[in-house]
């Protein structure tokens, strides 16, 4: 036992490096691109890069999470996910190469048709980055994909810079795409310590898909929502809109990478290794969420209250109108948090299929939505956004509930007091903004903002759950420990 935390501490180690880095550098992207590009230049590349990234799913998921979620897997195993990921890869760019025009014209927004040719380039690389990618996650061997996932980024996001600075529009985010994705798969190739071959065996390609199929409809669907979104406002509502989202989702995902993605790679594996004990199962879910919430939820309402000095002192204020759609997508990731693990803990109990029904009706919600009202303007279209999650998110917590037993009480455990306490922090930080210093210069406005929501969060957190402040601290340094062992 004493091994397996020292484990899990060292891959926390270099899955948060991993987590830092790529969102560091997605960060300082995004900040640049949007001094750089235009609104409808960002738009149109956020509605190429979702086809892609839909295309994607089935190349990067069909075979990973069987084979980490698999008890048992031999080599046959990844060698069959490896052949067949990379003919995939090569499949999906033809398909997107040669029906770009046809698409393009189907959403009636021509120009994105060779950005989404040259954008699929990067499919075939993630064929053959698949297998390696699930061997290494399983065996919870962090720091080869830490490194790979840093240098790619970075080799990828500085090249889109300098791009971008030169002058080269929306191509700077389409060489980002492409250099990021290919960078990054030699480079985990050269770190891997065990590569798989080229071959095809049915029986693993069958006992794999058996899982895989689920988990790629799963997360396809779930890739879906903001990716089907965005192409139908871009349709709907023009680039330039669609580029106003593209800004709010770029700032408010890479900010939830940047905290939650170090834990969340975690969360599979370490789930399927308690899925033959349910009530350990439970309890490490209720641990996960309220510790998870405790942090994210003052940052992401704190962000939502400080939108419009992030914008102006950031972006500039041509993007101005982004304003409130960040502020929208900010404080709705407070359902995501609570619900982060919803997902690993379905797959992990062996119920990759659950999860389908809470995002398919988020898909068709919106789909639906955007054809009846959210065509009408940007602000119907958040609307659509934020009501998409009071329909679904009751049906998720039914179907995580079906799946491993886990009631509704002890899946919200300690959230309502967290969702208190950070509502309480917001109207502290409002009321400074709006009565002691409306007509201050920005940073000093947003600093003075930030300290005082940093002070009245933690004070409200102790006066309502002094426990779980002294948890925390003891996480803390059982954390600390654990790294010094590690």
């Amino acid at each position: 036992m004493n091994e397996h935390k020292v484990r899990v501490a060292r891959s926390l180690i270099w899955t948060a490096l991993e987590s830092f880095g790529v969102s560091g550098v997605s960060l300082i992207s995004v900040v640049v691109y949007a001094r750089f590009l235009t609104p409808s230049e960002l738009g149109v590349s956020a509605m190429a890069l979702g086809v892609v990234q839909l295309l994607n799913i089935p190349v990067e998921v069909l075979f990973h999470d069987a084979l980490v979620q698999r008890k048992e897997v031999t080599q046959r195993h990844f060698d069959t996910a490896y052949a067949i990921s990379v003919l995939l890869g090569f499949l999906l760019l033809g398909l997107c190469w040669f029906g770009a025009e046809w698409f393009s014209e189907l959403i009636g927004t021509p120009v994105i048709a060779p950005v989404l040719q040259w954008m699929s380039l990067s499919l075939p690389f993630m064929g053959f980055a698949t297998a390696v990618t699930a061997q290494q996650r399983r065996a919870m061997e962090f720091r080869p994909l830490a490194i790979r996932s840093v240098a790619g980024r970075t080799l990828g996001g500085v090249t889109g810079i300098v791009m971008a600075i030169a002058g080269a529009g929306v191509w700077s985010l389409v060489a980002q795409q492409i250099l990021t994705v290919a960078f990054s798969t030699i480079i985990l190739w050269i770190l891997a310590s065990r590569r798989p071959s080229w071959r095809i065996s049915g029986p693993e390609s069958r006992e794999l898909l058996s899982f895989g199929l689920f988990s790629t409809g799963v997360t396809f669907l779930a890739v879906s929502i903001q990716r089907v979104f965005t192409l139908m406002v871009g349709a709907l509502l023009g680039t330039h809109i669609a580029g106003y989202f593209d800004l709010a989702f770029r700032v408010v995902h890479t900010a939830r990478d940047l905290f939650f993605g170090a834990v969340s790679q975690l969360s599979l594996p370490m789930f399927s290794r308690l899925q033959d004990n349910r009530p350990v199962l439970a309890a490490a879910y209720s641990s996960a969420v309220q510790f998870t919430c405790v942090f994210m939820f003052p940052l992401f309402v704190g962000l939502a209250v400080c939108s419009a000095e992030m914008v102006m002192l950031f972006f500039g204020e041509r993007w101005q109108a982004a304003i409130p759609i960040l502020a929208t997508v900010a404080v709705l990731t407070v359902e995501f948090f609570a619900r982060a693990y919803s997902a690993s803990m379905m797959n992990a109990a062996g119920r990759p299929s659950f999860p389908s029904l809470s995002v398919g009706i988020q898909v068709a919600f919106i789909v639906a939505g955007m054809l009846l009202i959210g065509r009408e303007s940007y602000f119907w279209a958040c609307g659509v956004w934020a009501t998409r999650i009071v329909i679904s998110t009751p049906v998720d917590m039914l179907m995580l509930k079906r799946a491993t037993g886990l009631n509704v009480h002890d899946q919200i455990r300690g959230v309502p007091v967290l969702l208190i306490c950070t509502m309480g922090m917001a109207l502290a930080v409002l009321a400074v903004k709006h009565w002691l210093a409306p007509a201050w210069p920005v940073p000093v406005r947003l600093s003075l903002m930030v300290g005082v929501g940093a002070l009245v969060y933690p004070a409200l957190l102790w006066l309502a759950d002094p426990a779980l402040v002294r948890r925390i601290v003891a996480f803390t340094g059982e954390v600390r420990r654990k790294r010094a062992a590690a």
